[in-house]
């Protein structure tokens, strides 16, 4: 019998991690009631007001001036209020608890 493969495996996932140049998820908790904008201008009214416990991802350019660019669980993109919210910083490779 050949008992290497599940081992492999676990190898190939480990070196996938190892390698990965960016293995960390940036998330958004809301810690307060933020409001939701579609662009980080406070002169347009806000179209959401999400209230805790909410975790968002963070997406590219993240941050402009007092807002954080965030990915809801919907899949929608959105600007929040960075003082509504907090960042957790998280290893993809690494089990959540």
């Amino acid at each position: 019998m050949h008992h290497e493969r599940p081992q492999t495996i676990q190898m190939i996932v480990l070196g996938t991690c190892l390698t990965t140049t960016s293995t960390q998820t940036q998330i958004a908790v809301v810690t307060q009631p933020v409001h939701l904008r579609a662009d980080p201008a406070t002169e347009h009214p806000p179209l959401r007001l999400p209230y805790p416990p909410q975790h968002w991802q963070l997406i590219p350019p993240k941050e402009s001036g007092d807002s954080y660019y965030v990915r809801t669980h919907q899949g929608e993109a959105w600007w929040a209020w960075t003082h509504n919210v907090s960042v957790d910083h998280r290893d993809e490779c690494m089990p959540h608890g």
